[in-house]
């Protein structure tokens, strides 16, 4: 391969790569990259917002991580990456960044969350030919599927006690919240508004499942209802879809891709005040998927799209 350099006259596109002929047709150039995301923690700050010269980050792959969680003693994450060519299930040591593989089936695996115990992590795969979810031992062991429906069942939540687990799933026709024993057996639908509701995770104390939702057809907000039952309420105004509780339950922090901001959000519930965690600006790139959050941290993904342009002969017809 070899630098580009002559003038291009037909451009198209072909499986999300730019590809440029020469006005002779003897020369091609394709742009090749793939999206980067790297695993960042800033301190959760009460005085002012946190900065990028706050940030430290944890991981340094050519890498894409998609989703994240910390597990309960604060000291290991669990991710979901491409480092090893598919999406797979990682531990991260936070103190030594060694990253160790839990997952090796050839289907990919997403979303990993810790049990309160930390002794077992869930996520949702492909490996039935379908989006189920799966729960394994955190230091290795088969994976055992807990859902099998023709829906897609996706992004697990435990329970504070660790029998339960809430998921959505597009199996009744709109994205509903959903509640599995984490032993296995039949999963409890427990939102039944013609809306999309997505992400329910337990308070905490275990009193509710928040989850962000459609109902009210004015895009995504937050509500929560009691874990036992009963109507849900809406917990903010703003729009906000990925989003995490805190560790004392008074506080959800939630993205702010949704106000036009890369940046993480506290909505403080005894009152419906909201405040600005992070400001992040000047720099390349944009925060990816939904944080982690705990031990005075929030932990979170920085994706960068990277690529490079290359080219080739083409060969016609009659060469050899």
């Amino acid at each position: 391969m070899e630098p580009v350099g002559e003038p291009a006259a037909v451009t198209v596109g072909i499986d999300m790569q730019q590809v440029v002929f020469t006005a002779d047709g003897r020369k091609l150039a394709y742009s090749k990259g793939r999206p980067v995301a790297n695993v960042f923690r800033v301190p959760i700050l009460e005085d002012r917002e946190a900065v990028w010269g706050d940030a430290e980050q944890l991981t340094f792959d050519q890498a894409n991580i998609v989703t994240l969680d910390l597990t309960p003693e604060g000291e290991h994450l669990l991710v979901s990456s491409d480092r090893g060519g598919n999406q797979d299930i990682w531990i991260v040591s936070i103190r030594g960044k060694e990253m160790r593989q839990l997952t090796t089936d050839r289907a990919p695996d997403s979303a990993p969350r810790s049990s309160p115990d930390g002794r077992q992590v869930a996520f949702y795969s492909y490996r039935s030919g379908n989006r189920d979810i799966w729960v394994m031992p955190l230091e290795g062991g088969p994976a055992v599927q807990l859902t099998q429906d023709l829906g897609a069942d996706m992004f697990p939540s435990w329970s504070p006690d660790g029998r339960n687990i809430a998921f959505y799933s597009d199996r009744t026709g709109s994205v509903d919240a959903f509640v599995v024993p984490a032993g296995g057996g039949e999963a409890r639908r427990i939102t039944t508004e013609p809306s999309q509701d997505y992400f329910p995770q337990w308070s905490p104390d275990g009193k509710w499942i928040a989850f962000a939702s459609t109902r009210g057809d004015r895009g995504y907000r937050l509500w929560r209802m009691p874990a036992s039952g009963g109507t849900a309420e809406q917990v903010m105004e703003d729009p906000a879809y990925y989003f995490r509780w805190s560790e004392d339950r008074k506080h959800i922090y939630f993205t702010g891709q949704w106000l036009g901001q890369d940046d993480v959000w506290a909505l403080r519930l005894e009152d419906g005040k909201k405040r600005r965690v992070t400001r992040f600006s000047q720099k390349a790139g944009s925060l990816w998927e939904y944080p982690a959050v705990g031990h005075g941290y929030i932990y979170f993904t920085w994706r960068n799209d990277v690529g490079d342009i290359w080219v080739m002969d083409v060969a016609t017809e009659g060469e050899e």
